[in-house]
């Protein structure tokens, strides 16, 4: 090692600290301005101080009682093939007009209200299946669909009971409806999750509400093939190096958020592979919920998911149904044979939900188009799957009318809009 090299060598390790201070600086603003508008949790984001230690009985059961201030996207509780929430969480969201709010976990770690795990006999359950769009990002906990789902349904068993209906109106005392939806959850998941946790709670009906979450490329780029895998992980050294930097680092995890969400875009060749790919999964694991619900003899219900891309300017969904926002991206598509993220991920999610509705008609399994039944108030999408409470209110009122149909028929449905 000569002389003449010592002085390059410290500039580049100059030049390194300097760099390492500089990143260590913008990621300390960012967990302070966060930790003020999230809580203060964030702060901590990535260190092993953020996460959530549980202590459990000899019967295995979670005794942990918490009030730590999280927010609604994180849940670091992991079960078998999923993750939930921790029981007895307060979490902080922000609704559609950005005034921050607290939401509730109940002690069995999903959104809402306190049940038993016992069902009584005369007590209809209804379980629901999804994601953040179940769950209720932006929704207060009284603005959810299973919340609205579950008053709509016993304001219309208690006016039947009212009326002097006998029968099967007599023998039900209420309904019940329990909210099982975990943002970020794909349909496997949601399988795993319906088998260990919804079905041993003995529901009636069971709920299946997603498809945005199975639409997006990245979320199963370790099981896809061909062109598909190549065009994620081209470099795979420093793709596991990315996002090993975004779970301890809050500055990579915003820079790589922006990233899948405006910079990359993907050709109609490997738009093609991945509408191929997830179609074929998507519906294999509905099949396996159908086949889960029927042993169980519960009654699954499918459910559409609406979905826009336009959320940062939602006066435009009024009037525009989710087929011409299809057509828009279909459009874009065919004149410049590429397509950003977010509209990657509305063709693949239309190609889901197409493909979901034939293979409920094949099936003969219960369907609630809310596509269709929600397209003239598509304003109510806060964000891409998300609802305000109105949209929620329309979502809840349509699966309460397929409910009450098949409980006491055709003739005897009386869910209204509230």
């Amino acid at each position: 090692m000569g002389a003449s090299s010592l002085p390059l060598k410290k500039k580049i390790a100059f030049t390194i600290f300097l760099s390492f201070c500089f990143i260590i600086f913008i990621e300390l603003v960012l967990r302070a301005v966060f930790s003020i508008q999230i809580g203060p949790r964030v702060f901590l984001y990535g260190t092993p101080f953020s996460r959530h230690q549980v202590t459990f009985d000899p019967k295995g059961v979670d005794q942990r009682k918490t009030l730590d201030q999280g927010t609604v996207v994180a849940h670091e509780n992991k079960r078998d093939g999923y993750t939930k929430y921790f029981p007895n969480q307060v979490l902080t969201d922000r609704d559609e007009f950005g005034n921050r709010f607290n939401t509730s976990v109940n002690a069995l770690g999903f959104r809402g209200k306190p049940f038993s795990q016992a069902k009584s006999a005369d007590v209809i359950r209804v379980v629901t299946l999804g994601a953040s769009s179940t769950f209720g990002f932006h929704d207060r906990d009284d603005e959810t669909y299973p919340f609205f789902m579950e008053r709509m349904l016993n304001d219309a068993l208690r006016a039947r009971t009212g009326q002097g209906h006998d029968g099967e109106a007599r023998s039900v005392k209420a309904f019940e409806v329990i909210n099982l939806g975990i943002p970020h959850l794909t349909s496997d998941q949601i399988y795993s999750l319906l088998v260990n946790e919804g079905l041993p709670l003995k529901p009636d009906f069971v709920t299946f509400y997603e498809g945005i979450n199975d639409a997006v490329p990245q979320v199963d780029s370790e099981n896809l093939t061909g062109t598909t895998k190549r065009s994620i992980k081209s470099i795979p050294f420093a793709a596991t190096v990315f996002r090993e930097l975004r779970y301890r680092l809050l500055s990579f995890a915003l820079v790589g958020s922006l990233i899948t969400k405006y910079r990359t875009e993907y050709s109609k060749e490997e738009i093609d592979t991945f509408s191929r790919e997830k179609k074929a999964r998507f519906l294999g694991n509905l099949e396996k919920i159908s086949d889960a619900c029927k042993k169980n003899q519960s009654r699954l219900i499918v459910v559409s998911q609406q979905a826009t891309t336009l959320e940062e300017n939602r006066e435009k969904l009024r009037g525009m149904t989710y087929a011409q926002e299809q057509a828009l991206a279909s459009a874009r598509l065919g004149s410049t044979g590429r397509l950003s993220a977010l509209d990657t991920d509305f063709i693949l999610h239309g190609d889901l939900m197409a493909a979901e509705r034939e293979w409920v008609e094949k099936n003969s399994v219960l369907y609630v188009d809310a596509i269709r039944g929600m397209d003239s108030e598509r304003q109510n999408l806060v964000t891409w799957v998300h609802l305000n409470a109105a949209g929620n209110r329309i979502l809840a009122s349509l699966l309460t009318r397929e409910i009450l149909e098949q409980v006491f028929g055709k003739n005897g449905s009386t869910a209204q809009r509230q």
